[in-house]
């Protein structure tokens, strides 16, 4: 059976970390026929480590970013750049299991699904296993329904390692792009893909997600940390409200079939996921 690896662009933004990029970019090297690290303008041997690793592969693309423009807009930045039928990004302390994107690609070419989402291993620092993430709503992702898709994601929706999936290009530039400065931005854009089409989700594919996260007690650290999410202003909405009203546009405008019925579906729909949303946020 043909791997599509070339029609695959790997999007990794980086910013200070000498410590797992190299483990990163050779984790996913050979799984696709482009890889993109774009450095944040970081103040470690980042910079030397990928200089030396674009040398030796040559798929692979190092850009460094002259100023830090925020990790959002590196996000954005490295999607910007894919001209490739597929995209997915990357954590750049994560790293992917051997044959992750062989299978997903697979079923993204024998299917109409605008994506496709791994399983995902929780690592602590030292790559030791937390546990596995396992999605057991899979099934209703597929739904011919866009609202019961997005409905799903919003009630279901905790370990958003699906936005390290891989996805159509040409369907991730037909959202709007404001997810990428909402904290909670993640979930808003995994709900415009299912609003967009159907997500597949291929349990085989296991991505390595490395639990780094800032001890929240650290006043400094949280500062840094909003600094880095924002955009070129770093300007980012400091609460949920923003990812909630987001959700709930999208649900809103979700295609329904069924007529009448249908209708009072979604409108159900929506009624439950104000309440689902209320229950986790205290919104």
């Amino acid at each position: 059976m043909k791997y599509h690896k070339d029609l695959l662009t790997v999007g990794i933004p980086a910013y200070n970390e000498e410590k797992y990029i190299k483990q990163t970019i050779e984790s996913c090297i050979d799984q696709a026929g482009c890889v993109i690290v774009s450095d944040n303008a970081s103040t470690d041997d980042t910079q030397k480590i990928c200089e030396k690793l674009a040398k030796k592969y040559s798929n692979l693309v190092y850009i460094r970013q002259e100023k830090n423009i925020g990790g959002s807009a590196n996000f954005k930045f490295v999607c910007d750049k894919a001209e490739t039928k597929y995209f997915m990004w990357m954590g750049s302390h994560d790293y992917l299991d051997k044959d992750y994107t062989s299978n997903m690609l697979h079923m993204l070419e024998n299917s109409d699904a605008v994506g496709c989402f791994p399983a995902s291993r929780n690592v602590d620092v030292d790559g030791e296993d937390i546990g596995i993430y396992d999605c057991w709503y899979a099934d209703r992702l597929v739904s011919d329904s866009p609202a019961t898709r997005v409905y799903s994601l919003i009630a279901h929706l905790h370990d958003c390692v699906a936005l390290f999936g891989i996805y159509r290009v040409e369907a991730i530039r037909s959202v709007p792009e404001n997810y990428h400065y909402i904290i909670g931005g993640d979930h808003v854009f995994i709900c415009e893909m299912a609003k967009y089409g159907r997500l597949l989700y291929c349990p085989r594919s296991v991505y390595n997600w490395r639990q780094t996260k800032l001890s929240f007690s650290d006043k400094a650290a949280v500062e840094s940390w909003k600094k880095s999410l924002g955009n070129e202003d770093h300007e980012i909405e400091d609460s949920r409200s923003h990812m909630i009203k987001e959700q709930i546009r999208i649900l809103k405008t979700a295609r329904n079939s069924g007529g009448i019925l249908g209708f009072i579906n979604k409108l159900r729909l929506i009624r439950k996921a104000r309440k689902k949303l209320a229950r986790r946020f205290g919104k």
